[in-house]
């Protein structure tokens, strides 16, 4: 009987061991994504020099258009100014 039940014993063994080192990883990467979240979190909530350039100066900005004028060339793509769209 023992004979019979020694193979599944080790590879029970076996297996304890891999499932001991898979929680270990998931242990780490659960860590390391709190960490990420954390990280994220704090570059959100925290205003960029860029968007107080814009809230500061927003007369600076210009939309952009499209319209006919002197630069159509530099702005259309060059399908649209050969077909004439």
């Amino acid at each position: 009987m023992r004979a019979l039940l020694e193979p599944f014993v080790k590879e029970l063994g076996a297996v304890r061991e891999e499932l001991g080192r898979e929680r270990e990883r998931r242990g780490r990467l659960e860590t390391e994504r709190d960490e990420l979240r954390r990280e994220l979190e704090a570059l959100r909530s925290k205003p960029t020099e860029d968007a107080q350039t814009v809230e500061e100066e927003p007369e600076r900005a210009e939309p952009r258009s499209y319209a006919a004028g002197a630069q159509e060339g530099a702005q259309r793509p060059l399908w649209r100014r050969i077909i004439g769209r």
